[in-house]
């Protein structure tokens, strides 16, 4: 059997892990790899076998690998044996100072760089080889001996020793040179970790502006992918947020409360909050017509406890308007390479953004579109009745009210006389002004605050008394006089507000 001359080295770790990752680093040099998982296994190992380097880690479960290392240099020529611990305490300098103190040569902190681990070992291994060169006998038993025939010491004898002890002076130098080095690394670690923490800092700020959810709608990862001119389709339903009755120069911090409000049920519902004006916001939903809606009733929901807070202070109270539309979107980027931003052009952002402002004259809180209403997937679990149509770039728009998120006492007035109105806008366009006039009378009688009987009604009067077409819905075919909803495309307008 062919005897093994390759030099030893030991590898100490209880995490077959390290123990792998550190063969697999030195797996190029031309020794032999033992390992040992434990102290005992180690004290067993090197009463059988001389080693070049010991690779010791630092944690070793129960036992220090600082008591291991004590053990270790208690066992004859063990003493003599360069020990580099391998710790994942960072410049913990009590541990470091322990470590020489112990017998260590160097250490390496975990993660390891695999070619500083490799260069470390190949110099260890560099020395123990010019060692053993020249090693014949023991260096004290080299230092008693005499010239043959003189009686006086041979100092060819010397050589080896003298030799050993520059290789030793080096190896510290090489040792101290890499602790410095060791130290810089620690240092540049520290470093990239407060760029690290700066960069995520950043990021989070970036994300204020261009957030997570605007990357989406442009089907883009980073914000780096984004780029002048980038464009993409989207079927979507965008809502508007208005607060009327409120000041922007007075009351920034009122409505920046508000605004918060709306964002906070914008997410809940998978919406994206495109857009921040003066005292408005615009949202997009591209999971389909209900979010919006049950958005837009949770935003009312709040709205009603946070004006009850401010009603008990003796504030001064803002009022808010929605409008809902849906349709096909560009999503795209505009401006210069200097400076871009993000829009979304689509005939339904007008509507939307007209209907809000519709709120404010209606006396009403939720406001949509014929074309979202029929895009909800059970329009019976809300409360909607007709309320007027809107002329919109000449186009015709139909518009719907809806009564979810209002008061309970506000949605059973409006329940009351749902039938009445109807028949009201029924016989309006049938132009029969006078039994129209006596039913919008009716609902005003139940509720005096509906503001949509009012004006039909002085349209109705307008229209007796001139004796021509009102404004508003006209053509008798196009409302289904059982549910309200209107089933021709025949709706013309000259409502102006």
């Amino acid at each position: 059997m062919t005897h093994d001359t390759r030099p030893k080295i030991l590898v100490v770790d209880d995490t077959p892990a390290n123990i792998y990752a550190i063969k697999n680093i030195l797996t190029s040099l031309d020794v032999t790899l033992l390992t040992a998982s434990s102290g005992n296994e180690a004290l067993s190992l090197l009463t059988e076998h001389e080693f070049a380097v010991i690779l010791l880690d630092v944690q070793m479960g129960d036992v220090s690998g600082l008591d291991i290392a004590e053990l270790l240099t208690m066992y004859g020529d063990a003493h003599y044996t360069p020990i580099i611990f391998i710790t994942a305490m960072d410049r913990d300098e009590k541990i470091i100072a322990k470590g020489y103190e112990v017998g260590a040569v160097d250490y390496i902190v975990k993660p390891f760089d695999p070619f500083i681990l490799k260069s470390k070992v190949q110099a260890f291994l560099k020395l123990y080889k010019q060692k053993t060169g020249q090693k014949d006998q023991h260096p004290h038993a080299q230092a008693t001996e005499k010239s043959p025939g003189t009686g006086k010491p041979n100092l060819r004898q010397w050589l080896p020793v003298c030799a050993l002890s520059v290789t030793l002076l080096l190896a510290l130098v090489y040792s101290l040179s890499l602790s410095k080095k060791n130290l810089q690394l620690v240092s540049y670690s520290k470093e990239l970790k407060k760029i690290n923490t700066h960069a995520t800092k950043l990021n989070e700020a970036y994300k204020k502006f261009v957030p997570k959810d605007t990357l989406y709608l442009l089907n883009k990862e980073s914000i780096a992918d984004i780029h002048l001119g980038d464009q993409v389709k989207k079927e979507m339903v965008v809502l508007f947020v208005e607060i009327q009755d409120s000041s922007p120069q007075d009351n920034m911090s009122e409505i920046n409360e508000l605004l918060q409000m709306m964002q906070k049920q914008i997410h809940k519902r998978h919406g994206i909050v495109n857009k921040y004006f003066a005292d408005r916001l615009m949202a997009l939903f591209y999971t389909g017509v209900d979010d919006a809606l049950r958005a837009s009733i949770a935003i009312l929901n709040d709205y009603a406890k946070y004006s009850q807070k401010r009603a008990e202070r003796q504030l001064p109270l803002a009022k808010i308007g929605i409008g809902i539309d849906e349709g096909e979107m560009l999503v795209t980027t505009v401006g210069s390479e200097t400076r871009m931003d993000q829009l979304v052009i689509s005939e339904a952002v007008t509507i939307a953004s007209r209907i809000s402002g519709m709120t404010k004259n209606y006396n009403a809180s939720l406001l949509m579109s014929e074309n979202t209403l029929k895009k909800i997937k059970d329009p019976s679990k809300y409360t909607i009745r007709l309320l007027d149509s809107v002329k919109v770039k000449a186009n015709p728009v139909v518009v719907y009210q809806v009564l979810d998120g209002e008061s309970e006492n506000v949605i059973e007035l409006y329940r009351k006389t749902m039938q009445d109105f109807l028949n009201g806008i029924c016989l309006y366009q049938e132009k029969k002004f006078s039994e129209a006039h006596l039913a919008f009378k009716k609902v005003l009688g139940t509720n005096h605050d509906d503001l949509a009987a009012k004006f039909y009604l002085r349209r109705c009067k307008n229209s007796l008394n001139q004796s021509q077409n009102a404004k508003g819905i006209e053509s008798c075919d196009v409302i289904d006089s059982r549910t309200g909803i209107c089933t021709s495309s025949k709706i013309i307008t000259t409502t102006r507000f």
